[in-house]
């Protein structure tokens, strides 16, 4: 179960719409029966339902004390599910945890909270890793070898990949076949529905969910291409104010993410104009336009959304960038927190004739490299798995199924780890 500090008494937990937290807080309850807690010192409430509209948390708090006798320095657990849905929540929830110290309080919500605001500890419930679904779907001992995690064959793992892009990281599909022969519409429902015309009005004074619809399909069409507020607002005609705020509730709702520019000596822009929005979750994009397969015109931008959603989940997903200037363009750098040093730079692709042509076609890369000082780089591929050197420049090409999962498996095994 969540559990705050001792410092603490409340628990935030973030993540879109459908990704678990409504189950996570119910096997949270089932833990506390389990542990002899008095069911009577337990409250859930799902603020999602009408009933609550125009309570506050305060009065739904007291009327529960009243209801059993508890006193207000009872010892309870209160769970506070879609607080999205409570305009100002953040406010509501201090003010709890300042009235009820001896109580915990766990919320959950869709859409993360303003800057900050809050004495609470925050958990991100992501989407669902590629090595993950690959555990979940019980297919590891079909992908690789026992024992050695060697892969048995990149075209099985590809197939997989394409799966998972198409499902993407929501656990319902994967247990619930009726939610997966209706992907399409589940996604398009209950995810894209519920986050964008539900949430977005009563948090960010959203008034043409329309509008926010329409951006969202125009980002998700192309992920990763390159786009600037200016752009996007003559493209669809809403004003750049509103296109900015959109942006920001896209984010905030868990949705999108923006990776920002830099220059070919990877300095950043004092006015940044141009950015590029990736998808955290790829099946957005299927939701929205249906599936792709392996030879879609569209596979390379939504693997890539897969590639940099595993970035996301780690700290350093803030410093990561892309490069581009009059000689070219870097799909990832990594810079320190500081901007003063690049980490790495790598060239994410989905096309095996990048191998043939690496000295020409990675020559912007090579020379970013030598010039940053990085002695070794990761190009991906389609299913090209080799080591080169060119120029100095040591190049591990990775089929970007095979990386997306390595990455996301060493995460996973390390939280599994430290439990």
């Amino acid at each position: 179960m969540l559990r705050a500090p001792a410092a603490m008494n409340g628990v935030v937990l973030l993540g879109p719409c459908q990704i678990g937290k409504t189950t996570l807080l119910a096997q949270a309850v089932q833990r506390l029966l389990d542990e002899r807690v008095e069911p009577k010192s337990i409250l859930y409430v799902s603020l999602a339902e009408p009933a609550y509209i125009g309570l506050t948390p305060e009065e739904v708090v007291r009327l529960f004390l009243a209801m059993h006798g508890h006193g207000p320095a009872a010892p309870l657990t209160v769970l506070l599910d879609g607080i999205e849905y409570l305009p100002g929540w953040e406010a509501h929830l201090a003010t709890l945890i300042d009235l009820f110290p001896a109580t915990r309080f766990c919320a959950s919500g869709s859409v993360a909270p303003k800057p900050g605001v809050g004495r609470w500890i925050e958990y991100l419930l992501p989407p669902l890793s590629f090595a993950e679904f690959v555990d979940l779907t019980h297919r590891t001992d079909q992908l690789f070898e026992r024992g050695t995690r060697k892969l048995r064959g990149i075209a099985a793992l590809n197939r997989v990949f394409v799966e998972y892009l198409n499902l993407g990281g929501f656990p319902a599909p994967l247990f619930d076949d009726t939610v997966r022969d209706g992907m399409e519409g589940f996604a398009a429902g209950d995810i894209v529905a519920r986050a964008l015309l539900h949430d977005g009005p009563s948090v960010y004074g959203i008034a043409d969910p329309a509008e926010l619809k329409q951006l969202l399909a125009s980002l998700a069409r192309d992920p990763g291409a390159e786009v600037s507020v200016e752009a996007l607002s003559q493209q669809l005609r809403i004003a750049k104010n509103t296109v900015r705020k959109y942006l920001d509730y896209l984010e905030a709702s868990f949705l999108t993410r923006r990776v920002h520019r830099v220059d070919g000596e990877a300095r950043r822009f004092q006015r940044a104009t141009h950015f590029k929005v990736y998808l955290t979750n790829s099946s957005l994009r299927a939701a929205l336009f249906g599936a792709v397969d392996e030879r879609s015109e569209a596979i390379e931008g939504v693997a890539q959304s897969a590639y940099f959603a595993e970035l996301f989940r780690s700290a350093s997903g803030a410093d990561t960038f892309y490069a581009r200037w009059d000689g070219g363009e870097i799909a990832a750098v990594g810079l320190d927190p500081a901007g003063q040093h690049v980490r790495h730079a790598s060239e994410i692709r989905w096309d095996d004739g990048i191998v043939e042509t690496a000295e020409t076609a990675l020559r912007p890369l090579l020379d970013f490299c030598k010039r940053m000082g990085i002695g070794a780089t990761t190009v991906t591929t389609k299913t090209a798995r080799l080591d080169r050197t060119i120029d100095g420049i040591e190049i591990g090409f990775w089929p970007l199924a095979q990386l997306v999962y390595e990455i996301a498996r060493i995460k996973f095994e390390r939280q599994a780890a430290t439990g």
